[in-house]
């Protein structure tokens, strides 16, 4: 593409983009009026046991030997039954209707009868079954990505600024973007570059290239190392799951910048953070093999996922939380054009992207 005056700029190709207990301190001087007229052992009282309609105060008698004692001025040999209803009906005026049901000693009252010499048997005090330990959930693995051995490549940014005029093109100079990574699975680093750097913004830097004389190209070489891993996410949580059922709805074949956009905006509706990759893929499921990479380029999905970082997500190879092959390769996160700053002349700019 031609280009006259001082500054001129090429665009990138495009391509497919529960307990209540009584204690006897509450139920002294308390019964029932038909709890102190029943005996302590019959089939009436069990007959009412069995219905749920039973006497706290001749439950407690029967459970405790000592409980008369206990609440009664006469000594314990020398009560009675009687005396002990007496005793309970002088106070149930002052008491109010309770019910309960097959109340538990408690261990407060146990202790009272040792303190009175009284021997309290195992099968009289009732105790609680144990509780069933609770049964915990199997742990579920964090989020982790799993890897496989590194590919390098050498990977070649060429740009060719050639004057097609018929005057000197003076101090010519040529802003390229060049590749940016910060994902899990490619390293990029600088390995050489052919012209003097005059600045850097971001991931653009800007070459001198002085005069370029009628009919003269200049050739802006710049190499990157860069080593690729295959990865996979290993197990799964909400964010993994919720960007799961967005990338089912728009998998599969079409455009792959459209597709990547279209999961990118599904899941950010959702509160999940995500970008759009931009780089190169070969059509096949292997490995990038040498040559150019006219034809490759393609777009892709990352989404973030806390404690772990960005996930890759291809709709076009139909990748979720994976790459197994190291058939991708990362340039940028954004589009960005070459411009040519320049005086006089014509100046046409055409580049390329290789694997060495």
């Amino acid at each position: 593409m031609v280009q006259t005056g001082s500054k001129a700029e090429a665009a990138f190709e495009q391509q497919s983009f529960d307990d209540l207990r009584i204690t006897f301190t509450e139920l002294n001087g308390f019964a029932s009026e038909e709890g102190s007229n029943r005996q302590e052992t019959g089939e009436e009282d069990l007959a009412d046991r069995a219905s749920g309609s039973s006497d706290p105060v001749a439950e407690e008698n029967e459970t405790m030997p000592g409980f008369a004692e206990e609440n009664s001025s006469a000594p314990a040999d020398h009560a009675t039954d009687e005396a002990v209803n007496n005793s309970y009906e002088e106070n149930e005026a002052e008491q109010q209707p309770f019910e309960t049901a097959a109340e538990l000693p408690s261990e407060a009252a146990a202790h009272r009868g040792e303190e009175k010499g009284q021997e309290i048997k195992d099968d009289q005090i009732l105790t609680e079954p144990a509780a069933e330990p609770a049964v915990e959930p199997a742990p579920i693995a964090p989020v982790s990505y799993a890897w496989s051995p590194a590919e390098n490549y050498t990977f070649r940014v060429e740009v060719k600024v050639t004057n097609s005029g018929t005057d000197t093109s003076k101090n010519v100079n040529v802003s390229v973007p060049l590749p940016e990574n910060s994902s899990p699975y490619q390293t990029t680093s600088l390995q050489s570059v052919n012209y003097e750097t005059v600045s850097t913004t971001g991931r653009v830097s800007t070459f001198s290239l002085g005069d370029i004389e009628p009919g003269k190209t200049s050739t802006i070489i710049v190499d990157f190392d860069m080593a690729v891993r295959p990865v996979a996410v290993n197990s799964t949580n909400d964010t993994m799951e919720s960007a799961r059922e967005v990338y089912e709805k728009y998998a599969g074949s079409g455009n792959c910048r459209t597709l990547a956009r279209k999961f990118i905006d599904g899941v950010q509706e959702i509160g999940i953070n995500a970008r759009e990759v931009i780089g190169f893929a070969r059509p096949q499921r292997g490995a990038m093999t040498a040559g150019s990479l006219q034809g490759s380029r393609h777009s892709w999905a990352e989404f973030y996922v806390d404690g772990l970082g960005w996930v890759p997500v291809d709709l076009t190879f139909q990748y979720f939380g994976e790459l197994p092959h190291t058939s991708h390769l990362v340039e940028a996160y954004n589009d960005q054009s070459i411009t040519v700053n320049y005086s006089g002349g014509t100046l046409n700019v055409s580049w390329g992207n290789f694997i060495l």
